[in-house]
């Protein structure tokens, strides 16, 4: 199995806007996210933004990455794409 590792490429902030509204920067996209796609705030970054590798596995960080990029291609594809970020309370 292959080993998570950030590749910086802003697809988690890509949705942050609509997890949070107070940071979206009218996008959608967080406004803390440089035009490098990083974030100016890391080092004081709240816990929603953290990964926690002794409660996530190396395969879900992949799958969760690799979905969120996905919403970000969506999104530039289709301006008024807004991701349904519910989840059913099963």
């Amino acid at each position: 199995m292959d080993k998570w590792k950030c590749q910086k490429c802003g697809a988690c902030c890509s949705v942050a806007g609509s997890i949070i509204p107070l940071w979206d920067r009218g996008d959608g996209y967080c406004k803390y996210l440089t035009k490098d796609n990083l974030c100016s705030i890391y080092k004081d970054r709240p816990d929603i933004c953290r990964v926690d590798k002794s409660k996530i596995t190396d395969e879900q960080l992949i799958i969760a990455c690799n979905g969120l990029r996905e919403l970000r291609k969506r999104r530039e594809f289709n301006e008024n794409f807004k991701p349904d970020l519910e989840y059913s309370k099963g």
